[in-house]
């Protein structure tokens, strides 16, 4: 439907509405990204300082190590490298061990819900079709966000595959989004029998909380 051949959302944008489209989407680019990465500073800090506490027996913030602000900054620098990439094909290895560790965090969690006998799963009968609305609420809404950030990567995507066409781009597509949805309700329904209404904005926060009874913390803990 539209003329050349648009390789970006700019070009799009550009065509159908003019030159304030570029500014458009530049800004629609800057909120959005600056949202995601606050979510990934906010979990990985929480989730790092809770298992570094746990490791030392130190509360969070105790120390200069369990400090939220030190892996925030942490972060950053080993992003660094990550950021100066150009093109998504540069970033295979890290889309492999991502994959990876999400498919060896599902198979623990499970092994922790069925097979370690000192684990008390969530006994509580509750109806979970029907959310109970908090600050932790909010909390668990900009995690979700995350899955929508796809939309701004369409081009990306199309653009690094060696076989640019829209029915090879459909395929790939499908293909990622039925893998994404599969692995979001395998961890939702897990995490959802493991811990019931105590479940957090972020399960790994309750893998960093659980305790055995002796008031260790559980092996598959620090696996995760």
């Amino acid at each position: 439907m539209l003329p050349n051949k648009p390789t970006s959302l700019f070009e799009i944008g550009f065509i159908i509405v003019g030159r304030k489209a570029i500014f458009i989407n530049a800004l629609n680019n800057l909120v959005t990204h600056i949202c995601l990465t606050m979510i990934y500073f906010m979990i990985f800090s929480a989730t790092t300082t809770q298992f570094v506490g746990s490791l030392f027996d130190k509360s969070v913030n105790e120390v200069w190590y369990t400090s939220k602000s030190f892996y925030v900054i942490l972060l950053g620098v080993i992003l660094i490298p990550v950021v100066l990439r150009k093109q998504l094909k540069q970033f295979k290895i890290l889309a492999t061990l991502l994959f990876t560790s999400i498919g060896i965090f599902i198979l623990i969690t499970f092994f922790l819900l069925t097979g370690d006998l000192r684990f008390t799963r969530s006994t509580k009968e509750e109806n979970y079709l029907f959310p109970k609305y908090s600050f932790n609420t909010f909390s668990a809404i900009l995690t979700t966000i995350v899955a929508y950030s796809y939309h701004s990567n369409v081009f990306p995507v199309y653009n690094s595959l060696e076989v640019r066409t829209p029915a090879n781009y459909s395929k790939v597509s499908k293909t990622g989004l039925l893998t994404t949805a599969l692995i979001y309700m395998s961890v939702a329904t897990i995490a959802i029998l493991c811990f019931g209404s105590s479940l957090q904005s972020s399960v790994l926060l309750n893998f960093g909380d659980i305790r055995t009874p002796a008031g260790e913390s559980y092996f598959e803990t620090y696996v995760v």
